[in-house]
């Protein structure tokens, strides 16, 4: 498998499959009953087809779901793990964030104080 073929989304598949049967975007919009604009932003990979679009493409253009499913999952599955590292990093600086707040360093007769100091009541 070469480096284009790895690359390929699922805009680009709709675009391809779209041209190879020398439609325009219009064409192939009114179609499946959606505007131009929603097209447009598939093809660019703006946002992707819901499930019952991507079969309507499928059915339409005469392609096996599973190529087109593919490509949508893995999307998926490497945008979950970003949520999650991201997720981690937000934690950790919020958990930072908390300790310093508490861990304020006082020096009080000739010690260095690693925790809030409440005042007196």
């Amino acid at each position: 498998m070469n480096q284009e073929q790895t690359n390929i989304t699922t805009g680009k598949q709709i675009r391809h499959l779209r041209t190879q049967l020398g439609m325009t975007q219009e064409e192939l919009a009114g179609e499946l009953n959606v505007t131009r604009q929603a097209l447009s932003n598939w093809e660019r990979d703006v946002n992707e087809p819901d499930l019952n679009m991507l079969k309507k493409i499928c059915f339409l253009f005469g392609v096996n779901m599973d190529d087109f499913a593919k490509e949508v999952i893995t999307k998926m599955e490497t945008y979950e793990k970003k949520e999650k590292r991201q997720f981690n990093k937000y934690d950790m600086l919020h958990a930072m964030n908390i300790l310093k707040h508490f861990q304020r360093k006082k020096k009080m007769g000739g010690k260095l104080w690693a925790m809030y100091q409440f005042p007196k009541i």
